[in-house]
């Protein structure tokens, strides 16, 4: 947790949970540097090439200045599955909000999960799609299903 200012309450600040996410921009701003280059192998940005903030010691809650450096995609990568193998470093939980289903069949395929039907959704993971998805394409997948199912005679549980 983390004290920020905040002008609407007593005292003029309030204590706030900075994600994992917000820890990334912050080591992004901490490590500016005018000469962008890979640490490891000098390669500059460009041509499809990014270069991404590194933590060396493998700590990605650790943002102090001397354990930050630039390093691109490639290097970062092979840098970071070395050390998982090795047990080494500690990787933060990432912030990945959930979100609501943007088709019908991925509306399906949470519905059908809840419904005990075999699909890539775990049930847990189906209830947080369904519970994501805005009322009004709620209403609007059902309707499409409806109509579906009247098209065809109403057989079956869901036409697909």
């Amino acid at each position: 947790m983390k004290w920020i200012p905040n002008p609407t309450t007593r005292g003029g600040r309030r204590q706030v949970e900075i994600t994992d996410r917000a820890k990334r921009y912050r080591a992004q701003d901490a490590n500016a540097q005018p000469d962008k280059r890979c640490i490891y192998c000098g390669a500059p940005p460009g041509r499809g090439r990014r270069l991404d903030v590194d933590h060396i010691n493998g700590k990605e809650s650790d943002n102090a200045p001397e354990n930050l450096a630039y390093s691109c995609r490639g290097c970062n990568t092979q840098k970071g599955a070395l050390f998982a193998r090795l047990g080494r470093g500690v990787k933060t939980r990432q912030y990945n909000p959930v979100t609501g289903a943007r088709t019908l069949a991925e509306w399906l395929e949470a519905v059908m999960a809840t419904k005990g039907y075999q699909t890539r959704f775990s049930i847990p993971q189906a209830v947080e799609k369904i519970r994501a998805t805005p009322p009004g394409d709620r209403s609007a997948f059902a309707h499409e299903i409806w109509d579906r199912r009247r098209e065809r005679g109403g057989q079956g549980i869901v036409p697909f």
